[in-house]
């Protein structure tokens, strides 16, 4: 408790009091729209699975490769850089990406590709023994999922038009609850990178 005290005041005194990731205004704009809100979390548990499972599935084909460290570090940049071709916002912690989908309104095909996208990018990293974690991706991964639900809500339903912003942040809770098993650690830590309370 003392740590994370001390930081947050060193961390708020050196680089202001401004949120990690800010998210465009949004409001339940119908009763009806908890319906989709509870497609989100049903779909964030599969999806948080899923990218656990590439995650191993990665380091397994890897190791299968038998390729020396170097090498396979190697490979997994190649791939990691030529996603980032396309998609730049697969590269680093996926900071970009969030806040593009938070605070935009993205096209469903660039939710869906980057989605896809940082799971590769990510587990092209760990696979190949590459440094990183899976906090911030899997930001992005539900970032994305939520915008996808927005999207096709805002398609079948035109009466439902709430930002794709709100959506992907309960995307963004919902994933990183399936991936760190913590839910309740997950709600406060969305708190905490948006300072967002609606």
């Amino acid at each position: 408790v003392v740590s994370a005290v001390l930081s947050t005041i060193l961390v708020r005194f050196f680089l202001g009091d401004e949120p990690v990731y800010r998210v465009a205004a949004f409001r339940l704009e119908s009763i009806f729209e908890l319906l989709p809100f509870a497609v989100i979390g049903l779909l964030a548990g599969p999806c948080s699975a899923l990218f656990v499972r590439a995650l191993r599935l990665a380091k397994k084909l890897f190791a299968a490769l038998s390729l020396t460290p170097p090498l396979a570090m190697a490979l997994g940049g190649a791939i990691v850089g030529a996603l980032g071709i396309f998609l730049p916002e697969v590269w680093g912690n996926g900071f970009e990406g969030t806040n593009r989908i938070l605070r935009g309104n993205p096209t469903l095909l660039v939710l869906v590709l980057l989605l896809v996208g940082k799971i590769v990018a990510t587990s092209a990293t760990i696979g190949s023994g590459g440094v990183g974690g899976v906090f911030t991706p899997s930001l992005l991964v539900g970032a994305a999922l939520g915008g996808i639900i927005a999207r096709l809500t805002h398609a079948a339903v035109p009466g439902l038009e709430a930002s794709v912003g709100g959506y992907a942040l309960l995307g963004m809770g919902g994933l990183l609850a399936g991936v760190t098993r913590a839910p309740l650690l997950a709600v406060l830590m969305i708190f905490e990178l948006t300072q967002n309370t609606a």
